[in-house]
């Protein structure tokens, strides 16, 4: 996408975060991006807080994520993983 509109990635990843924030779109981990079943012109409401401290918290629990999926990954592990 950011090929196709000329736009660097991280700007496309700002613009999807805050899409998804906004509840127009869910991001699924793995499998893609989707738009949500959400009616024209309607806004849900955000909870827990404001955007920018939503996407603190997100960019928190991922590091927290990957860090841990790092101690626990081997080499047996990444072997399995690309074999076809």
């Amino acid at each position: 996408m950011a090929e196709q509109f000329s736009l660097s990635r991280p700007s496309l990843r700002e613009a999807l975060i805050a899409l998804e924030v906004e509840g127009h779109v869910e991001i699924r981990m793995g499998s893609g991006i989707y738009l949500s079943h959400q009616a024209p012109g309607e806004s849900r409401p955000i909870e827990g807080g404001a955007p920018f401290e939503i996407l603190q918290a997100r960019c928190i629990i991922e590091s927290a994520v990957a860090e841990e999926a790092a101690r626990h990954v081997s080499a047996k592990l990444i072997e399995g993983s690309t074999a076809t």
